[in-house]
């Protein structure tokens, strides 16, 4: 799996890259929001460890863009005043979750653990989605070449739904059955 680091300083990129390499992370470094969105066109990324003051973007706007780009990309956001810090917008900008500087290396591991494991989860939702409107598309095919196969025979009409009685419209049917009943 791929992870992008984007922070503003050179230690923490430099710790994250290496714990996450170890780990065997694909991962890649950038600085700010320019460099960051031009990694983004280039590759397609599974995460993404943003922190919220770039020198040139605010990272929620970041992250959101980021989202706009690649819908299924998970992104923790990492911040130093996490008592001031805005949680709603961070998740309405597409942010997964949040870390506080200072950070704990194996708290992160865990929350991409479980990013992961739902990561996981959307993308099998996504192909029995896609696997269920393949045999819906089959069957109405299907449907539609037998209503026209049976059109096209002689002689023969579909049948038209029965219609209710006007003296008793809950009873459909006009058999001499349901004529005694």
């Amino acid at each position: 799996l791929s992870i992008l680091i984007v922070d503003d300083e050179e230690g923490v990129r430099s710790i994250l890259s290496d714990y996450f390499s170890d780990l065997g992370y694909q991962v890649s470094v950038a600085e700010n929001a320019a460099e960051t969105l031009a990694l983004f066109e280039r590759s397609k990324l599974d995460f993404v460890i943003l922190d919220v003051h770039l020198p040139d973007s605010n990272g929620l706007d970041l992250a959101g863009k980021l989202k706009t780009r690649q819908s299924m990309v998970d992104i923790i956001v990492i911040t130093g005043n996490m008592t001031q810090y805005d949680y709603v917008n961070s998740f309405e900008a597409g942010a997964s979750d949040f870390i506080s500087k200072p950070f704990d290396l194996q708290e992160i591991q865990i929350k991409l653990g479980r990013l992961r494991f739902e990561r996981k989860r959307r993308i099998e939702l996504l192909n029995n989605n896609r696997e269920l409107e393949k045999t819906r598309l089959e069957m109405e095919s299907i449907v539609s070449n037998l209503k026209s196969e049976i059109r096209g025979k002689k002689g023969f009409v579909l049948p038209e739904a029965p219609q209710g009685r006007e003296d008793f419209p809950e009873i459909i049917g006009q058999s001499k059955e349901i004529e005694k009943v």
